[in-house]
């Protein structure tokens, strides 16, 4: 599978901007997102609000295969 992290931005983002998602993945059963090893959940706006800059995490279980593991770096201002 081929999967990418979307972030707002791809190297920076600032803590009221961003938003996750995953794109180009086919056959997504489930999600897990992690920020600095912590399991995170976007808030009801569909964003996730970091308070720190740190490596989020995004552990994609397919359909009939073995996961995908995307990682961003973020580095807030």
């Amino acid at each position: 599978h081929v999967c990418a992290v979307q972030l707002s931005s791809l190297l920076e983002c600032t803590v009221n901007d961003c938003s996750i998602r995953i794109y180009n993945c086919s056959d997504i059963v489930n999600v897990n997102w992690y920020y600095n090893g912590i399991s995170i959940l976007p808030d009801a706006d569909g964003y996730f609000h970091p308070t720190g800059s740190g490596v989020l995490k995004a552990v994609v279980v397919h359909s009939g295969s073995g996961p995908s593991i995307l990682e961003k770096n973020i580095h807030l201002k």
